[in-house]
């Protein structure tokens, strides 16, 4: 009995890894997906549960799932940001034409009131576009200018290669009235090499992180928030517990057991997935 009581534990351990193993791969944004995720890190952690209460305590117990929602507290809107970089063949000239243009960019942010936040600044070595263009223009016209005549296929010049000095500037502001002005000044400035891909507040598409099992990443959330969301998560289960214990003639015990399955965060809400063990009386 013992020994099939710990093979039980090992193999919903097992599952709970491959399931946990599993978040990489699966896309925040797939609502089915992480519906399926969720509900297969449930099946383990209750397999897990049962598996050790009857190893550790013995006797009657009930195992539940649930989770507690929580909004997130208001934020300002991060409505825009761009990438702002300088390239040059030199780079410290690469450098100072990105700071040159971080300068303009803050005093417009500035004149109308919206607070810029400076990512992390970047060197790399690429090609330069428009020389690249340009030779591959002229062999074309030479082709055109000599028909039949072999041309060797155009190689990459070490001539062409240039540093770029890069950083990725957010724009927030909780009043975004200004931003379309904000935004023609930004682009008579010559600063219009826009990343779109990072506007939240605007586009209408919730963004969603999640940890299982401490699998994975989650968005930064105050201690207060989660504290809530445990609170009403628990609150679930024990409401659960005590429906089912009725239906089967018991009545709930103490708890036993409480895990945390899983956090992420949705759009505007925080959720948090518990799983709790109760005694039977």
């Amino acid at each position: 009995m013992i020994q099939c009581r710990i093979t039980r534990v090992a193999l919903a351990c097992a599952l709970l890894a491959a399931a946990a193993a599993s978040v990489a791969a699966v896309s925040a944004s797939a609502q089915d997906t992480t519906g399926q995720m969720a509900g297969m890190v449930a099946a383990a952690g209750e397999s897990l549960g049962q598996g050790v209460g009857a190893a550790v305590r013995g006797g009657q117990s009930i195992f539940v799932t649930a989770t507690g929602h929580e909004e997130l507290p208001a934020a300002p809107v991060s409505a825009y940001a761009v990438t702002i970089d300088g390239r040059s063949p030199s780079a410290v000239d690469a450098a100072r034409l990105r700071d040159d243009r971080l300068k303009t960019a803050k005093a417009l942010a500035q004149k109308y009131g919206i607070n810029p936040e400076l990512g992390a600044a970047t060197f790399s070595r690429e090609i330069d576009q428009a020389a690249q263009q340009k030779r591959f223009a002229d062999i074309q016209a030479e082709r055109q200018a000599h028909p039949g005549t072999v041309i060797p296929q155009p190689i990459q010049a070490d001539a062409e290669r240039v540093f770029v000095a890069r950083t990725v500037v957010r724009f927030h502001a909780t009043d975004t009235s200004q931003f379309p002005a904000f935004l023609d000044a930004l682009k008579a400035a010559g600063i219009d090499d826009t990343d779109m891909s990072a506007v939240n507040g605007l586009t209408g598409f919730p963004t969603m992180t999640a940890q299982i099992f401490g699998f994975g990443s989650v968005e930064s959330v105050d201690d207060a928030t989660w504290d809530r969301a445990s609170q009403k998560a628990l609150a679930s289960a024990l409401h659960q517990a005590e429906v089912l214990a009725k239906a089967s003639g018991h009545s709930v015990g103490d708890v036993q057991q409480i895990m945390v399955l899983a956090k992420s965060v949705q759009g505007t809400q925080a959720h948090l997935t518990i799983a709790v063990r109760y005694a039977l009386h």
